[in-house]
């Protein structure tokens, strides 16, 4: 096998090793993190409390919820490194995964931000920037994947999932004044799962799909 064969065949199979586990721990850390702090915590309300409550100041086990913020930061900074090389594997364009790997990086410093620096410091929310870029990441995996006729279905999900993240923050930021001391925290984990689960869902498809490339890849190389 020639030199640009090996870099193919191990760029199909290296993604494989680590973006189907790893993207199922981004909602697993955050969304474990939110319930077991919630447990802990008498009286807390997830329908008008927000999460960042459960790590304040005064909270009674802040530890437990912002280390989880740390652990989400850190699985989305791999995560952010498996889906570049996925796509790469996958035969898109490499300005494609570089925005997407630094879509995901961003917020990825963001959480772990916002998991050492607890309310009410002021930092906790000037840091809130940061998240954003997040809101172009399924637009650039669907259009990293656009090549792919095999994988229309999952770009069209991401791409759906996409324009909910952006309505949910627009919401979030007040259009429609629909979101209120009542049911403050129940949108923000609506929007949290709009964000979070298409990087569990989607992660584990597109390695399936990496070791099917791979097994056809090595089929046709013997």
């Amino acid at each position: 096998m020639d030199e640009p064969d090996k870099r193919l065949r191990r760029s199909l199979r290296l993604p494989r090793l680590r973006l189907g586990p790893t993207s199922v721990l981004v909602p697993l850390f955050y969304f474990g993190g939110l319930f077991a702090g919630g447990m802990l915590y008498p009286g807390y309300n997830h329908i008008t409390q927000l999460p960042s409550e459960l790590g304040a100041l005064g909270a009674p086990h802040p530890l437990v919820f912002n280390a989880s913020l740390i652990l989400t930061g850190v699985s989305l900074c791999l995560v952010s490194l498996a889906f570049h090389r996925a796509l790469r594997g996958l035969g898109a364009r490499p300005v494609w995964a570089r925005s997407l790997g630094i879509s995901l990086m961003i917020p990825a410093v963001y959480f772990g931000v916002v998991g050492l620096i607890a309310l009410p410091d002021p930092r906790h929310n000037a840091a809130f920037p940061l998240l954003l870029p997040m809101h172009a990441a399924p637009f650039l995996l669907a259009k990293g994947l656009s090549h792919r006729l095999d994988l229309r279905q999952i770009a069209w999900y991401l791409a759906t999932t996409g324009l909910a993240m952006l309505v949910l923050l627009a919401i979030a930021l007040g259009l429609g004044n629909m979101v209120s001391p009542r049911n403050a925290g129940l949108f923000i984990r609506i929007y949290a799962a709009a964000a979070f689960v298409w990087i569990g869902i989607v992660g584990p498809l597109l390695a399936r799909q990496l070791d099917r490339d791979n097994t056809e890849f090595t089929v046709s190389a013997t």
